[in-house]
């Protein structure tokens, strides 16, 4: 008014209020607010306004009000206005996008990046106060170090094959073969073999160099009670050493 009439501020806002035309303002209803906190902070201002009518100078207010007076720590940025139909679907499926266990789970909802789909599956998990995919993983992986550490005796046990382990403990030989590597690794023990008399596995891998040339894998498995992977190790570092005894003769 005051570039396209000449007029001053003070006449204009008088000719504002004389009509009635004068900016409605929005009281703060601050139990809503808290109550919105997540989609206020994290959701796009064009989302904000298509569902609950906030401009982005109201959402802005908002949000200074939750991290400055209430004291809100904002953990990640807001949404792009590019991802408006990803945040449409989100509101929508917002309990089963917290409930997926994978990412094909998540990107057959959202049809989105991984990074846009992590994001989004977060904060839906931080809303209904479910644990992440990242957190189960990290509680799984817990879980299974416990157990494992509980049974290394038998899992390490060397006059046990893998397979007898698997029965005992009730799981899988692969579960034990995954095992027995890890907690070797993490507690620096050198592979052994053997039921009368351990010996390391490099003495074994040469003292059977013919049956792991000539046998098959399921011959093998058979004959010495051992996983396939097993055998493709023991065939791989039997060539290293075959190998190095050349060079050295050489």
């Amino acid at each position: 008014m005051i570039n396209e009439f000449g007029i001053s501020s003070s006449t204009a806002s008088k000719i504002r209020r004389e009509l009635n035309l004068s900016k409605i303002t929005h009281r703060r209803d601050r139990d809503w607010i808290i109550q919105h906190q997540n989609e206020i902070l994290y959701s796009s201002f064009l989302m904000l306004l298509d569902k609950y009518g906030l401009h982005k100078g109201i959402v802005k207010s908002y949000s200074n009000y939750l991290i400055s007076d209430v004291g809100i720590k904002r953990k990640t940025t807001r949404h792009h206005e590019s991802q408006f139909a990803v945040e449409k679907t989100y509101q929508m499926h917002k309990v089963a996008i917290a409930q997926c266990k994978s990412f094909r789970e998540l990107n057959a909802i959202l049809h989105t990046d991984d990074y846009t789909a992590r994001k989004f599956h977060e904060l839906a998990c931080a809303e209904l106060n479910l644990p992440s995919m990242s957190e189960r993983h990290l509680k799984n992986l817990s879980d299974t170090w416990t157990w494992r550490y509980q049974h290394r005796n038998t899992i390490l046990n060397a006059e046990m094959t893998i397979i007898q382990i698997a029965t005992q403990l009730n799981t899988s030989s692969d579960e034990i073969y995954n095992a027995r590597k890890a907690l070797r690794r993490r507690l620096k023990i050198k592979e052994t073999i053997g039921v009368v008399r351990v010996i390391s596995l490099d003495q074994w891998v040469l003292q059977h160099a013919i049956e792991l040339k000539t046998l098959k894998i399921s011959q093998l498995q058979q004959k010495f009670q051992i996983s396939s992977a097993q055998i493709k190790y023991r065939r791989k570092l039997l060539k290293q050493l075959q190998k190095k005894e050349t060079q050295s003769v050489a």
